[in-house]
């Protein structure tokens, strides 16, 4: 895939890699660009390269909803670019990576999150810090709210609203 891929896509090179989390692959996918104009030019077609050559060929839902593109660039992008690489859900997960760093650093960070480090006083939530809104209770009391927004949802909102105007 690699040859084809390169031979593609002229400016960029591949690499990949695959992580194993227990028993679950996580597959990642390393695009450099010659050159940073590249990549607006090319990101979608790669998503679809991929999704095409590689990703429906996976075995699994959990190895098939966990690929990884990172397109590296030598040079910050415009922002708006990078916004809609990596907030584009088709296939697979998308990030711009515009500083050197190694790939097993690209996987420490945006896969394991090995960099993140919680103080043991944050991870709990402490019962008396909760305090409950009595316009919010009152609104959602015997109603049935589900996950989809519904006209209960709605109503509940409106009253709300309502509430929070009169007290202001």
């Amino acid at each position: 895939m690699k040859i084809a891929f390169e031979a593609e896509f002229e400016g960029t090179s591949i690499d990949y890699s695959q992580t194993m989390i227990g028993t679950a692959s996580l597959h990642s996918f390393y695009i450099t660009f010659s050159k940073p104009e590249l990549l607006e030019g090319y990101w979608l077609n790669i998503q679809n390269y991929i999704a095409y050559e590689f990703q429906v060929k996976l075995p699994d839902d959990f190895s098939k909803w966990n690929l990884y593109l990172f397109f590296k660039i030598s040079s910050p992008i415009q922002r708006d670019l990078k916004y809609r690489i990596e907030n584009n859900t088709f296939s697979s997960r998308k990030i711009v990576i515009d500083k050197p760093v190694t790939d097993a650093e690209i996987v420490a960070q945006h896969i394991l999150n090995d960099n993140l480090k919680l103080p043991a006083a944050s991870r709990a939530i402490k019962s008396e810090s909760f305090v409950e809104s009595l316009v919010i209770a009152d609104a959602v009391r015997n109603r049935e709210i589900k996950k989809r927004v519904s006209q209960e949802t709605w109503a509940a909102l409106d009253d709300i609203k309502k509430a929070l105007k009169k007290s202001i």
